[in-house]
């Protein structure tokens, strides 16, 4: 590490706040029996979570939840469930929900520069120095440890919860701190001798990415604490270990205390995901998780698989569907809160899987994700919710958009296998004004409702009544407010080619700007242009149109396509308007 980098080092402290076994205080805090007990949390066939009661009985993450369950018997503990709503749907809600509590709260403290939320129950803070203090004689570690002590208070009395405290010269260094200092501790790491002596007492195996292989063959090599890591440069751990070049340096600065990896402000999320799983065999359930649930619409007190071929498949699934969208919906409007954004795709993924021989098959399916516009309830007698979203038009959306998809996913599953694993996701995410934006759609709806425009009859020419009408309707030919057109008051129609240069004047004239076309709906082309005009002159006024919608969308910056693409695309606009209920000069022309 080059001098000048390790002097700033030095000179920074980096606290690591980390909430002891978290989900176990939350469960606590939820349910107040459990306060005192030992006990460990069970999610599907794997022990995901317990606390220090039951670690000294010998429980361990991931065991088996009978073998746990064996062992918490003999000191009075329990196997207590992760959380599960109404349906039997495992949900995070309850854990997110404090988790973003927590992060806040320590935001508001001050000395607080840069936090870094590591994981749903840590985060990474870069104190910054009170000059007040400085001017008392307390140093920057001194400060750092006062306000390392003034959040736990603050939390463990707000919150009810408890966080264990490192704090050092870099991120490394805190977290081995904090992990050292559980349960309910602070550790400050300052000075040489406290460093060496932290990293000597520190298993390898704690250091990032260290586990499973990478631990046993660290392990193999006798090296045991991070301060055997000293005897081995990066050459040796490349050469001897096996080691990539990037991980043989990265844990040989690690091995003396060194990290130049900032703390810095995450960005959001890119993907907000929530996921089902199901099982591929029949399962009873545990008495601690409820014999009156059934979960995917199964029978009561019973995992049942969900075969892709079956009768009531459809059932069962749809009902997952309206409830995973509810799940994944009030993440969504939470982030909206938070983040002032909204994701413009909806994925589904689906995953079956073959008990024979295990092999499993996934299908992915997405489309747009339904427009915030719709947060509004579906019946005016039953208002929505507008922080769930619950009861309102985007729900249903959103729910009829899951159902679509996911008939879609099934029908490239095999009907044999089993259903074991369902995914939303919502991504592509833009600012919220934008997803508000108004769209074709919503426009074309507005201009259907305008006022028709008085229309001033040509001398000496019967305009055709029921054409003027159509014509006014019209939502697709608008010009600009404030440009003055020609206006036909000669006793003769124009001609052909006057009237067709006439429609590629004004088309190209209001297609330079959406916003403007968007804004001036009552500022419709003047109609007698088009009043008894014979076949051969509306054909030639079609041309004139769709060659001029061409230009037009190339000056908005489009792709440049031949001519013949160009017309496709004009006749494809036509039928969209046609779709949304509107009558445009196009199928006026074309009705001829």
């Amino acid at each position: 590490m080059p001098e000048a980098t390790k002097q700033k080092a030095q000179s920074q402290v980096v606290l690591h706040i980390d909430v002891d076994v978290f989900f176990c205080q939350v469960e606590q805090n939820m349910h107040p029996n459990l306060k005192g007990r030992p006990f460990a949390i069970q999610q599907h066939q794997d022990i995901i979570a317990v606390n220090y009661a039951a670690r000294a009985a010998g429980v361990k993450k991931h065991m088996a939840p009978k073998e746990a369950r064996s062992l918490l018997s003999k000191v009075g503990g329990i196997v207590h469930h992760v959380h599960m709503e109404a349906d039997g749907r495992v949900s995070y809600k309850p854990y997110r929900d404090v988790s973003k509590v927590f992060i806040h709260r320590l935001r508001q403290f001050a000395g607080v520069g840069v936090i870094q939320k590591a994981s749903i129950d840590e985060a990474y803070i870069l104190y910054v120095a009170d000059p007040q203090h400085q001017q008392h004689g307390l140093t920057n570690i001194q400060q750092a440890t006062n306000l390392a002590q003034n959040i736990r208070h603050a939390v463990l009395q707000e919150l009810h919860l408890v966080v264990s405290v490192g704090i050092g010269a870099n991120k490394m260094v805190a977290k081995l701190a904090s992990q050292a200092s559980k349960p309910d501790g602070i550790l400050v790491v300052d000075g040489n001798d406290a460093l060496h002596k932290l990293l000597q007492s520190t298993p390898a195996a704690r250091l990032p990415r260290c586990g499973g292989k990478v631990a046993d063959t660290l392990n193999l090599a006798g090296v045991h604490s991070v301060a055997d890591l000293q005897a081995w440069s990066s050459q040796q751990l490349q050469q001897d270990l096996g080691f990539a070049p990037e991980q043989a340096k990265q844990l040989a600065d690690w091995s003396h205390g060194d990290d130049s990896s900032p703390v810095i402000e995450r960005p959001p999320p890119k993907t907000l995901s929530i996921q089902m799983t199901l099982t591929p065999i029949p399962l009873v359930m545990h008495p601690s998780m409820g014999r009156d649930i059934a979960v995917a619409g199964g029978k009561a007190g019973l995992l049942e698989p969900l075969p892709i071929g079956a009768t009531n498949f459809r059932e069962r699934l749809d009902g997952l569907l309206a409830a995973m969208s509810a799940d994944i919906l009030g993440r969504v409007l939470g982030d909206k809160l938070e983040e002032d954004r909204w994701p413009q795709k909806f994925e589904l993924q689906m995953r079956a899987f073959r008990n024979s021989d295990r092999k499993s098959k996934t299908a992915v399916r997405s489309c747009g994700f339904p427009s915030p516009s719709l947060l509004e309830a579906v019946h005016p007698s039953a208002p929505c919710n507008a922080e769930t979203g619950t009861g309102s038009k985007l729900e249903a959306a959103l729910v009829a958009n899951a159902v679509k998809l996911s008939k879609n996913a099934a029908a490239g599953l095999p009907a044999t296998w089993n259903l074991v694993q369902v995914e939303f996701a919502a991504t592509n995410f833009s600012t919220l004004s934008a997803a508000t934006a108004p769209s074709i759609h919503r426009f074309l709806h507005q201009c259907s409702s305008l006022p028709a425009q008085p229309a001033q009859p040509l001398t000496g020419v019967e305009p055709n009544q029921a054409l003027l009408t159509d014509i006014r309707k019209s939502a697709i030919l608008q010009v600009e407010p404030d440009k003055v057109y020609p206006q036909h008051s000669t006793g003769n129609m124009c001609s052909a080619s006057t009237s067709a240069t006439a429609v590629a004047h004004q088309v190209s004239a209001g297609a330079g700007n959406d916003t403007e076309r968007s804004e001036s709906a009552d500022c419709l082309l003047e109609p007698v242009a088009f009043a008894d005009v014979d076949v051969e002159q509306q054909r030639q006024m079609l041309r004139a149109f769709e060659v001029s919608k061409a230009l037009s969308t190339r000056q908005l910056g489009s792709k440049r396509t031949h001519t013949g693409r160009d017309t496709k695309q004009a006749v494809k606009l036509s039928k969209l308007v046609h779709d949304t209920g509107q009558r445009t000069i196009t199928s006026l022309f074309r009705q001829g």
